[in-house]
């Protein structure tokens, strides 16, 4: 539905009957309230967020993040921090998969059960080990009393 077929053209005002079934009271209260240009200009779809103006995933995503307030691990390792690491990271002589893991795991992209309840994909978030807390990507690498054992194991063996 393009906004001219929300205007009555011909009194030059906004469809308030038509506005208010189409959206909750607080959004038709608010389109309402916008005052209407008196040029006859064809709607066009700009993205604002974007130099030439066209929409793409990675900037919708990227608008997403801002407006939720999420300072990800991603931008804060992708400065100047992120500039020196990540080079020394994919020339190291180790398998592309540990390359990867690392990569995923600095950006909190890992399915950990955190991540797969914040997408809405599963509800529950406790470690299934522990069944103590969240089974988050810090907790899965170092917090959770299993991987503790594991890490000492591992130690104690060198």
């Amino acid at each position: 539905m393009a906004v001219s077929e929300l205007i009555d053209l011909e009194l030059h005002v906004w469809r308030g009957d038509m506005i208010m079934t189409l959206f909750h009271r607080e959004d038709a209260a608010a389109i309402t309230k916008i005052l209407l240009s008196r040029r006859a200009v064809a709607d066009s779809m700009i993205w604002l967020h974007n130099k030439n103006g066209k929409f793409s995933i990675k900037f919708a995503y990227k608008v997403a993040r801002r407006m939720r307030g999420e300072g990800s691990r991603a931008e804060s390792l992708g400065g100047c921090v992120g500039k020196l690491i990540w080079p020394v990271l994919w020339k190291l002589c180790i398998p592309n998969k540990i390359k990867i893991f690392w990569w995923r795991q600095c950006n909190d992209i890992l399915p950990t059960k955190c991540n797969l309840v914040n997408r809405k994909i599963i509800t529950d978030d406790k470690c299934h080990i522990c069944i103590r807390e969240a089974e988050s990507a810090i907790h899965v690498l170092w917090g959770c009393a299993a991987v503790q054992d594991v890490w000492a194991g591992s130690i104690a063996k060198l």
